[in-house]
């Protein structure tokens, strides 16, 4: 562009970069529309998944086991989210914590005898 010395030219080129701008700029919209889609695909299917385990491990009538799950907050994210951990604790005293932050088991403990 800095060598073009014809106006019509030069006219062209800028035209051009802006309307090769555009189409850069509509496709990182589509790519950002489509990862927050996934995103939000995956926190409802997270949230699914939580909700019938509080329900689950708080059910005293459940077969599983466990007698007891708690939900703490672990922390927050840059962007203001809340994470999760929970706790999930059998009769006998055996616990592990999942973090809601992409499902990280997070810890184990055996109760020492």
């Amino acid at each position: 562009l800095a060598r073009t010395t014809d106006p019509n030219e030069r006219a062209r080129l800028e035209n051009q970069i802006r309307d090769y701008e555009k189409e850069l700029q509509n496709a990182l919209k589509e790519e950002i529309d489509s990862i927050n889609e996934l995103y939000q695909t995956w926190e409802d299917g997270w949230n699914q998944i939580t909700e019938k385990c509080e329900k689950y491990f708080s059910d005293s009538k459940n077969e599983g086991g466990f007698g007891m799950v708690e939900k703490t907050i672990f922390g927050t994210m840059e962007d203001g989210r809340e994470v999760s951990r929970y706790t999930l604790t059998n009769q006998n005293g055996v616990s592990a914590s999942f973090l809601d932050l992409g499902a990280i088991w997070s810890t184990m403990r055996e109760r020492s005898s």
